[in-house]
């Protein structure tokens, strides 16, 4: 077995710099990395730059190469999450910015080449070329790309050996799923970034005051979200409670350890517009009730006019709730700029429930007082919630954390995750991502087209995200029922787990959000496959039956 790295050298790397055009940092094919050209970052952050052989010398340009070097290492791992994972440094391409005379290129990247060696010992001897050439990127000094073979995910580093193991969710006994569902909690929600688990990783075995570190996460969370100030909490439905319990108490301490009893004098109820109403693997008044305050709801499932908010506004009003979901009812409620415009006539603040939403800023400039976001879901970060806003109302949900909130507390390294999270989604390349999720969405298309009872159509979000699904309605022709058809792909090998939602309708969605590299194309051998089927299996024209015996029977 080949050595572990050794890398107890106390490196300090650079933050990994993002791509400046329409490719990635890392390609993964397998178990190879194809690492684009890095160049040299000094420990002040800016690039080193000059002409080799005029303007720097050998010996500076060798520090320069190693300092690539770190780059490199930075960039691996970001991506890896841990360096153990490198089995071998394969080959190194070096660019040397060089005058036309100057022939010592071999000797300024042995500086990268001698710093590999130091960090993965035999493993990080490499074969390479060395090149002059007449400019760089911004004048840089020089540039190096990499191809690395790592460990597969299923190896386990213990020490200076290896062994084959399980993955994870073998060895505990769990089905290595297809996520085509979306941000879905009951799935893990996200594929969480190499940024976040590397940044809680490395705050784990550290000590930290909690406050600083809060502190810490309210300056970032208002530079992304536009609010004043922010905090992170232990999920969406926990920050909805929290800024509710914030807005009857605000920084009345003893009123804040008294709840969910709430003394007189204070406001109580929180307007909820009807279609609004929903269960997202809980119940929305619920998450209200628990604070002590009470619900009132306005208007009906269908249709909430602008006086059925108006009027059920009183002096004992704490707060009117907006939920941004696929769950509400999509026609009929007040838009959020409305609901706003009305409450605030009324000095009554606004939270909205942005659990599952993309854009980071709208809804605050729309006129939310407070928005909750997920920090587990399109930011990819661990489980969480983000709160953000009017820094008093801010305050005062946070303060709960001295009250209903404390069952609710995150700890150091979900905040330092979220912290990851949100600083990666500055510089993500999401318009990479859309074009991939797109041409898994084509291709699913074209694997669905023709076939019998099947009417497969590309479908944008409801609620505005940037980003489209596959609606895939079933016809009796093509043997299955949607629930049907649903479980028939739960069943596969591997379980493919699509968004069921609205089976009850005839169709289902596929939505590409949180696929792993190479799963778009085992997604549409599965449909083919399952669609193709003779026999169908006993279950394929079932009507779906709401169940929850199996709930009563956990953990048998």
């Amino acid at each position: 077995m080949s050595p572990a790295p050794q890398i107890a050298l106390d490196l300090e790397l650079p933050s990994a710099p993002p791509p400046i055009g329409n490719f990635r940092n890392i390609l993964q094919v397998g178990n190879m990395l194809y690492v684009s050209g890095q160049g040299p970052i000094g420990r002040d952050g800016v690039l080193q730059t000059g002409k080799v052989g005029r303007d720097v010398s050998v010996d500076a340009a060798y520090q320069h190469a190693r300092l690539t070097g770190l780059t490199l290492l930075s960039v691996l791992s970001t991506h890896l999450g841990d360096l153990s994972r490198v089995r071998r440094i394969v080959k190194l391409l070096g660019f040397v910015n060089a005058t036309d005379d100057f022939t010592d290129h071999p000797r300024v990247i042995n500086g990268c080449s001698d710093l590999l060696v130091e960090v993965f010992g035999e493993n990080g001897v490499h074969a390479r070329s060395s090149i002059g050439v007449a400019s760089l990127p911004n004048n840089i000094t020089v540039e190096v790309e990499a191809i690395v073979e790592i460990h597969p995910e299923d190896t386990i580093m213990h020490g200076h050996e290896t062994r084959r193991n399980q993955t994870i969710r073998e060895r505990l006994g769990l089905r290595p799923i297809i996520n085509v569902s979306g941000t879905m909690t009951a799935l893990g929600a996200s594929i969480m970034v190499p940024e976040a688990v590397q940044a809680m990783a490395e705050i784990g075995p550290q000590f930290v005051e909690m406050d600083d570190l809060h502190r810490t996460a309210s300056k970032v969370v208002a530079r992304l979200t536009g609010g004043e100030a922010g905090f992170i909490t232990a999920s969406c439905a926990s920050g909805i409670s929290l800024a509710i319990a914030g807005a009857i108490c605000g920084a009345d301490l003893l009123a804040i350890e008294q709840l969910p009893d709430i003394r007189d004098g204070l406001k109580s109820e929180v307007i909820v517009q009807f279609g609004h109403m929903v269960n997202f693997g809980g119940n929305i008044d619920q998450g209200i009730r628990m604070t002590g305050a009470r619900v009132i709801q306005a208007g009906t499932v269908s249709v909430v006019h602008d006086y059925h908010v108006a009027n059920a506004i009183s002096e004992k009003t704490a707060a009117g709730l907006f939920v941004v979901s696929h769950h509400t009812v999509q026609y009929g409620m007040l838009s959020l700029p409305r609901f706003a415009e009305i409450c605030h006539a009324k000095g009554v603040p606004v939270i909205v429930d942005a659990a599952s939403e993309y854009d980071l800023q709208r809804f605050l400039r729309q006129g939310a007082d407070i928005v909750i976001y997920s920090g587990h879901k399109f930011l990819g970060g661990p489980t969480s919630g983000i709160v953000a806003g009017r820094k008093d109302l801010v305050r005062a949900a946070f303060l709960q954390n001295r009250g209903i909130g404390r069952g609710m507390k995150v700890g150091k390294e979900s905040i330092a995750g979220v912290i990851a999270a949100l600083e990666a989604w500055e510089n993500r390349d999401h318009e990479g991502i859309r074009q991939r999720e797109t041409a898994a969405l084509r291709l699913w298309e074209r694997t669905l087209a023709g076939l019998p009872g099947i009417k497969a159509s590309m479908v944008p979000d409801p609620t505005d995200n940037p980003l489209d699904r596959i609606l895939i309605e079933i016809g009796p022709e093509s043997g299955y029922s949607a629930a049907g058809l649903a479980k028939a792909l739960s069943q596969a090998n591997p379980p493919v787990i699509v968004r069921n939602h609205e089976v009850e309708r005839g169709h289902f969605y596929l939505d590409p959000c949180n696929l792993h590299e190479g799963e778009a194309e085992i997604v549409a051998e599965s449909l083919k496959t399952v669609l193709a089927a003779s026999p169908k299996p006993d279950y394929a024209t079932m009507v779906i039956r709401k169940d929850t015996s199996g709930l009563l029977s956990w953990p048998d």
